[in-house]
């Protein structure tokens, strides 16, 4: 799930047009790092991040637990698949990037 939608879906921002302008703005923080923070570090390093993720209180956990559990999963196949180098601030065509300028039919 997109992290505008979430935002949306959990009912923390109304309108999902804001929760996205929010998510560009840099104005999401996760434990004092930025959405774009978060997407040029190498998965290793984001995979340890959210394994070691500390809520600050009860509030927090009960909204973000699913997600940060989910995140851990996902992020964790990455890993375990020896992607763990990558970087999320690409184009989800390909993890590539030589294989952009192959002709796609």
């Amino acid at each position: 799930m997109r992290l505008d939608k979430f935002l949306k879906v959990s009912r923390i921002i109304k309108r999902r047009t804001v929760a996205n302008e929010a998510c560009d703005s840099d104005y999401v923080k996760v434990n004092g790092k930025t959405i774009t923070e978060l997407m040029m570090m190498p998965v290793e390093q984001l995979y340890q991040f959210f394994v070691e993720f500390k809520f600050k209180n009860e509030n927090e956990e009960q909204i973000a637990h699913q997600l940060v559990t989910e995140l851990v999963n996902r992020i964790g196949f990455l890993v375990d698949v020896g992607l763990g180098y990558l970087t999320l601030n690409r184009n989800s065509r390909t993890p590539w990037g030589i294989a952009e300028t192959w002709p796609y039919y």
